[in-house]
């Protein structure tokens, strides 16, 4: 009798480190998702507090009905509320697809995944400057839904694109 209790602790205790494996396996597979700063308007809190998240890799995503490659995008999730005139809020996630370094390959309109010093943006591309090919005419949008352009001494530059988005996904 107590070599049946001794079997049957050793069994659980077997379960148990089993089950804490797969667990420490699971968070290694998990694909980080870090905020990407959509510009919080006066009166509303940032979620750049909260902590990143990330997205399981047994999640599924749909587009036009086909399952998204989620390996193949930069994916990020929206802290702020300067989208929102163009449907993008804060808490969806973007899917962005990497720059290939051809800036004939935006469209005004394309929202696009920027460095800015030590931060990233979404902005939305309006055309290149026409004395500088190198530099974005960008805007955001205000609380009033307005479009707030960026003054010429701040326009980005090419180098700081780092995506476009593609799609976006509601949580």
């Amino acid at each position: 009798m107590i070599e049946y209790l001794l079997y049957a602790f050793l069994g659980m205790g077997l379960i148990v480190v089993l089950v804490l494996l797969l667990g420490l396996l699971y968070k290694r597979m998990l694909i980080p998702v870090e905020m990407v700063n959509a510009g919080a308007h006066e009166g509303r809190p940032s979620f750049a507090s909260r902590i990143n998240s990330s997205v399981s890799p047994f999640e599924s995503f749909y587009h036009n009905g086909k399952k998204v490659d989620t390996g193949k995008f930069i994916i990020r999730k929206v802290d702020g509320d300067c989208m929102a005139p163009r449907d993008i809020f804060a808490g969806d996630l973007l899917f962005i697809e990497p720059f290939n370094g051809n800036p004939d390959s935006f469209s005004k309109g394309d929202i696009l995944y920027i460095k800015d010093k030590s931060d990233f943006k979404i902005r939305e591309f309006y055309c290149f400057d026409s004395n500088n090919p190198k530099k974005l005419k960008t805007l955001f949008y205000k609380s009033d839904r307005a479009p707030k352009w960026h003054d010429p001494d701040s326009y980005h530059d090419i180098s700081q694109v780092e995506g476009v988005v593609k799609m976006k996904f509601s949580r």
